[in-house]
């Protein structure tokens, strides 16, 4: 039952530690391995899953909002030259 539960956390550190895969295939076949386990082992309900995807997202929004904000502030500090006097002040 242990390895059941924690093969949401080692699939993905085999996946893509172990096998090289890219995020993208490694983490979406994670994800369908902890969808199906969820359901067939777990005995979890389609609406269960489908709740807990969405509360997933819905968590990771914000996240994603300042990963944006963050790449879009330094593409117009290295669109402006602001990152070399930056880098001169530091240095």
């Amino acid at each position: 039952m242990i390895l059941v539960a924690s093969a949401a956390i080692i699939l993905p550190l085999i996946l893509l530690g172990g096998l090289n895969l890219s995020a993208t295939r490694g983490m979406s076949l994670s994800a369908l391995v902890v969808i199906v386990t969820g359901y067939f082992f777990w005995h979890l309900s389609p609406m269960v899953i489908t709740a807990s995807i969405l509360q997933a997202i819905h968590k990771a929004l914000p996240i994603l909002w300042i990963l944006f904000g963050a790449l879009l502030m330094l593409n117009c500090l290295r669109a402006t030259g602001a990152i070399d006097r930056i880098r001169t002040c530091l240095k």
